[in-house]
């Protein structure tokens, strides 16, 4: 995989996993009156776990633009 599909990929997950934390947290702070409980907990750990998705996909986009001799800002 090259620089370019990496940084591609790192856009990709970024963007997934900003809409993932939005869906998350409407879940359950939003529409918590119609969930089950086990509903509510999968959607605590998927506000803890779509962050640290998000950060490594920083990550991987940070590496990629360094491969293809651009900066980050």
């Amino acid at each position: 995989m090259d620089a370019h599909q990496r940084l591609e990929l790192a856009h990709t997950l970024m963007l997934l996993a900003f809409l993932g934390f939005l869906v998350a947290t409407l879940n359950a702070y939003v529409w918590d009156f119609n969930q089950s409980l086990g509903v509510q907990i999968l959607s605590h750990v998927l506000m803890l776990v779509f962050p640290a998705v998000f950060k490594l996909s920083y990550v991987l986009r940070l590496h990629s633009l360094k491969s293809m001799g651009l900066e980050a800002h």
